[in-house]
């Protein structure tokens, strides 16, 4: 297994869902998305992977 790209994304909503959404179209076998802000009201990770 390797590392196919490390992305830093801003906490944008549909950018994470976009991101996530084309991720899994292109067969990618493992995603793992990290928080970097913190529990705040502008995290919106876990709501965009819903």
């Amino acid at each position: 297994m390797s590392v196919l790209e490390k992305l830093i994304i801003p906490d944008d909503l549909d950018l994470i869902k976009q991101h996530a959404k084309e991720a899994a179209e292109s067969g990618i076998a493992l995603l793992i998305f990290t928080g970097g802000t913190g529990l705040s009201p502008r995290d919106v990770t876990p709501e965009a992977l819903e």
